[in-house]
């Protein structure tokens, strides 16, 4: 079972659940009503921002997210849930987003990109690689695409 207590010698004290600013989540820490029993521990799951998160409010709930396995550590009272979280952090979110946007946009359309300098450096065709030198047309001999050495 989750816990967000430590021993310290006889005495058990909270453990502080703390976001990164950058979440803009101050109400993300665990609540506790002073008896020992976490009141309700939050996931965050994300990479390489935190996206999404969901909160267990006691030990069989899960709010805002979908349990897709549990199992008990041998020779232990600890249960491990495997949680996936579905509601969204914002900011992490948008910024997530945008860095696989740009990831790729970078494998899509940069290898392409290269090709095309390497082979305008070569004096070759762009669309095709067919070799220009020699050539004083504005078209390329073998697929006909424009040509930028006139």
């Amino acid at each position: 079972m989750f816990s967000n207590w430590t021993e310290f010698g006889e005495h058990y004290q909270p453990l502080e659940l703390t976001w990164p600013w950058w979440l803009g989540r101050d109400d993300f820490n665990a609540r506790d009503d002073g008896s020992g029993v976490l009141q309700a521990a939050p996931l965050a799951q994300g990479w390489p921002l935190a996206a999404l998160w969901c909160e267990f409010p006691d030990y069989n709930t899960i709010q805002g997210g979908i349990l897709l396995s549990r199992e008990a550590v041998p020779n232990s009272y600890l249960v491990i849930e495997h949680v996936l979280a579905f509601r969204p952090i914002w900011r992490g979110f948008a910024l997530d987003t945008t860095i696989y946007g740009i990831a790729w946009f970078a494998m899509l359309f940069v290898p392409g990109l290269v090709r095309r300098a390497n082979r305008r450096r070569q004096n070759r065709c762009t669309a095709c690689g067919y070799d220009l030198h020699g050539s004083k047309d504005a078209r390329c001999p073998e697929c006909g695409a424009a040509t930028f050495n006139v």
